[in-house]
């Protein structure tokens, strides 16, 4: 009877999965500059499999990949769960029917039968190594110090991609949320309300819009100031976010009128 796999698990586990997680990139749908860097890693090294992958908390994601028919992988079989427990060096096994760590591996023993791994960690600014770049195959082969050195500058190049991602995803959300209370701003709520009236015209079915404003808000800034102005309408917000049904948007347009679509 074979031994139960396992995997090993980096000391900082928890704040590695919150950064992961901070990235909003699982289970995202393929992307061009992710392929393209898997295409050339694959090239570059001659490999049959390449990916891209993201180690989640019981499971290795891959946004990219070359060679496999899987989206995804157990994290107790996977490869990279090792590699990242190095984030300054590439784990390279040249052949993994030789290693302990891996000869019982269904990856290894059955079909596909896989025999070399090379994997260089994506580590972050913060020091976390989220997932790996990775080159594959089914028969043994050395991998020399020069292509070591080859294969981390890419896992540099996808932590490029990663981040500029992050960032355009940030000033993505800011443009679209009202600074003060957090709720989504005009445009968004413009967005909302399109997708609201394409939809009740394809289904025929009806929706609803709810506008308010506050009575008396000239009032209370006059009266005690603009900060006590501002947390009436924070706190209007968290109490219209607190009656939001899900997929219940509400949003504020400007001064103090708010909408809510429903």
């Amino acid at each position: 009877m074979l031994a139960q796999q396992s995997c090993p698990i980096p000391a900082n586990e928890p704040e590695r999965i919150a950064r992961v997680r901070s990235f909003d990139i699982l289970d995202t749908p393929p992307e061009i500059e992710f392929d393209a860097l898997t295409r050339v890693v694959a090239h570059a090294f001659n490999a049959p499999i390449a990916v891209v992958a993201l180690m989640d908390s019981d499971r290795l994601w891959f946004k990219s990949r070359l060679g496999l028919d899987v989206p995804q992988l157990d994290r107790k079989i996977a490869f990279c769960a090792h590699a990242i427990m190095t984030p300054d060096a590439p784990l390279v096994i040249e052949d993994l029917a030789g290693d302990a760590r891996f000869i019982i591996n269904p990856l290894v023993s059955r079909a596909p039968h896989l025999r070399f791994y090379a994997g260089a960690p994506l580590v972050d600014d913060s020091g976390h190594a989220l997932g790996t770049i990775a080159v594959i195959d089914t028969r043994p082969r050395p991998f020399n110090d020069a292509q070591r050195k080859i294969l981390m500058d890419c896992s540099r190049l996808v932590m490029t991609a990663l981040q500029g991602r992050r960032r355009a995803l940030l000033l993505e959300r800011l443009a679209m949320t009202d600074y003060l209370t957090g709720l989504p701003n005009r445009v968004q709520f413009d967005q909302a309300m399109a997708t609201e009236m394409q939809h009740a015209q394809r289904s025929g079915k009806p929706f609803s819009l709810l506008c308010l404003d506050l009575d008396g808000f000239k009032g209370v800034n006059d009266q005690f100031g603009h900060a006590a102005g501002d947390e009436v309408l924070c706190e209007v917000a968290r109490r219209l976010q607190r009656q939001l049904r899900l997929g219940d948007t509400a949003a504020r347009l400007g001064g103090d009128e708010f909408a809510i679509v429903t």
